[in-house]
């Protein structure tokens, strides 16, 4: 008599909210299994062609997009992220894994070094040993960000130089690179970040391990002295233009002057910065100078004025599009600012000119002052200036 077949084993129900681990070991290290999960695991037919589906979890924010192993890892938990990568039948499977991104275009690795989260920030040390457990796992250190549409960061390293020395040391030790992004484009580069982070010590730590100090970093690092003093001890260039986010080229004392950043400001004169640099570029404006950036923001210091003036600005220099002054330019932008009208009177006071007239459209300072502010403050300053 034939022996019984043997039963078949029983379905595998995978609760699509559940993240315990027994779900990802019966899943991942039965094969046998891994069809019916896939068909359990997945939300609509047109995701059937997608193998990162495999490992994804839903019930969490980011859904269809975040694999339990990014969970453990968004919480530290180093125990669990080691279980699930040692439950990974292959390397093959485990290194899919690890190349999982989720809807925020990261994979793991990204997540283990990325501090930029609402709800608390990374413990340093469980960030270092969950960086080692992934890297040791086969974690790729230059593995981007696949949202090439932004310039966003790319790499691990970018997100580790905005808060973490020990841990950007630990990737550039692994191999992560501390020159940019894959495209060569230099205003992301873990020191362009670190600087406008403001986080010295990382800035310091990346120009020893060889990153350029460049302009582009100086320039977005102005708001902090800390970070100017280490760039340009390391040589960075002081009156080189670079990309601000204004979308203009500027110097760094330009953006000094346009953030209201006065110890900046002071560095960069002390460092040989020119004060008759103009800007290129067409956004506000084209040949804006030092000065006329320190009205162009949205507050106002007037020792950053006085400073500029000591070094010998100009107070009558004209950008380059229509003839405008700085005064011209508080008076059509600026106007409605509590601090515009101290600001005008100390051009005037430094030899501002109220009776030039633009060369596009012929108006002196008070004449673009709207109608609403006509009899205010400003307007009546500009008037008395002009008529003096």
């Amino acid at each position: 008599m034939a022996a019984p077949a043997p039963a078949a084993a029983p379905p595998l129900v995978l609760d699509a909210h559940a993240d315990t681990l027994d779900h990802v070991v019966r899943a991942v290290a039965r094969s046998d299994f891994l069809p019916q999960a896939v068909r359990l695991m997945l939300t609509s037919p047109e995701h059937l062609h997608d193998p990162e589906l495999l490992y994804r979890t839903r019930g969490v924010r980011g859904a269809g997009g975040t694999t339990l192993l990014m969970r453990a890892v968004a919480r530290q938990d180093v125990a669990r992220a080691a279980e699930i990568l040692a439950a990974c039948p292959t390397p093959a499977t485990r290194a899919e894994l690890l190349a999982c991104v989720n809807d925020g275009w990261l994979n793991a690795l990204h997540i283990a070094c990325d501090d930029a989260r609402d709800d608390a920030r990374l413990d340093e040390e469980k960030a270092l040993q969950m960086v080692e457990l992934l890297l040791a796992n086969g974690a790729d250190p230059l593995a981007p960000c696949r949202n090439t549409t932004t310039w966003a960061v790319n790499h691990a390293i970018h997100f580790a130089a905005q808060w973490s020395v020990r841990l950007v040391q630990r990737l550039v030790r692994a191999g992560a690179s501390i020159d940019g992004k894959p495209d060569g484009d230099r205003w992301t580069t873990p020191l362009y970040l670190a600087a406008g982070k403001g986080n010295a010590p990382v800035v310091r730590a990346l120009l020893s391990l060889g990153a350029p100090a460049t302009s582009s970093s100086l320039v977005h690092g102005v708001k902090h002295p800390e970070v100017v003093r280490a760039l340009l001890a390391a040589g960075a260039p002081v009156n080189a233009l670079a990309h601000h986010q204004l979308a203009n080229d500027l110097s760094p004392l330009m953006a000094a002057a346009y953030e209201c950043a006065f110890e900046s400001v002071e560095v960069l004169l002390a460092a040989g910065a020119s004060v008759d640099l103009r800007s290129v570029g067409r956004n506000p404006g084209s040949g804006l100078t030092a000065l006329i950036f320190s009205i162009y923001g949205e507050s106002f210091d007037s020792r950053v004025v006085e400073a500029l003036f000591l070094a010998g600005a100009d107070a009558n220099e004209k950008e380059n599009d229509g003839g405008f002054t700085a005064l011209h330019l508080l008076a059509i932008l600026k106007a409605r600012k509590p601090w515009a009208a101290s600001a005008a009177r100390l051009l005037l006071q430094r030899g501002a000119d109220a009776r030039i007239v633009d060369q596009r459209f012929c108006n002196t300072p008070a004449q673009w002052v709207s109608k609403e502010e006509h009899g205010g403050e400003l307007h009546q300053l500009l008037l008395e200036a002009a008529a003096a």
